[in-house]
C-alpha cells in the first residue's frame, strides 16, 4: 500500500487558491470536509484550528493508509479561531511559531507501505509534509517536529529549526 502524495496533504491543508493552482495535477485530489464545530476534539489538536487541520491531514492520509494525526501548536491563542472562516484560518496558521505533528500508523498495510520506502524516503516524505504546512499558511514557524509512531513504538522524528535545518532520526522505540 503506498502513501498519499504530499501534494494531497498540501491540498487538504491549503487554501482554495493553492487547490486551484494544483487542480491540473494528476495525483491531486481535493478532499471536502465539514468544518470543525465550536467544541473541538482535543484528541486531534490543542486548539480548534489544529484539530481542524489534523482532521484534514488524517483524511488525506486515509486515501491509501490509516493514520491517526494529532497537531499541537503554539501559541495556542493563534488557534482559537472560527474554522468556518477562511480568513480566520489563514490568519491563525500564520501566527503559530511552533508545531508538532504526530502521525500514528494504525494499519499493517500503512506500516508496510511507509517502512518499505527506507529511511531516506521516509525523511523526504516528512519534509514534504512540513513544506505543505508552510504552503498552507503556517508561515512563521520557528520550530517544527513530525513524530511517526507504529508497531507500538516511536519510529522516527523529524525536527526543523531555522538555525539547524532538518534533522531526521530513526528511533525504532529508542529515545
Amino acid at each position: 500500500m503506498s502513501l498519499p502524495s504530499p501534494r494531497r496533504v498540501l491540498l487538504t491543508l491549503g487554501l482554495a487558491a493553492v487547490a486551484a493552482a494544483l487542480a491540473g495535477c494528476e495525483q491531486v485530489q481535493v478532499i471536502r470536509s465539514s468544518p470543525v464545530s465550536a467544541s473541538f476534539d482535543n484528541q486531534s489538536g490543542n486548539t480548534p484550528l489544529t484539530a481542524f487541520d489534523a482532521g484534514l491531514l488524517q483524511n488525506s492520509l486515509r486515501q491509501s493508509g490509516v493514520w491517526t494525526v494529532h497537531i499541537d501548536a503554539t501559541p495556542t491563542s493563534a488557534g482559537n479561531v472560527d474554522t468556518k472562516s477562511a480568513q480566520a484560518v489563514i490568519g491563525g496558521r500564520g501566527r503559530f511559531t511552533a508545531i508538532t505533528v504526530t502521525m500514528i500508523a494504525s494499519a499493517q498495510g500503512t506500516i508496510e507501505g511507509f517502512a518499505s520506502r527506507g529511511s531516506q524516503n521516509e525523511e523526504i516524505y516528512c519534509e514534504e509534509v512540513v513544506q505543505a504546512l508552510a504552503q498552507a499558511g503556517y508561515t512563521h514557524l520557528q520550530n517544527i517536529h513530525v513524530e511517526v509512531y507504529y508497531n507500538g513504538s516511536h519510529h522516527s522524528t523529524l525536527s526543523w529549526a531555522a538555525n539547524t535545518g532538518f534533522v531526521f532520526k530513526v528511533l525504532d522505540g529508542r529515545p
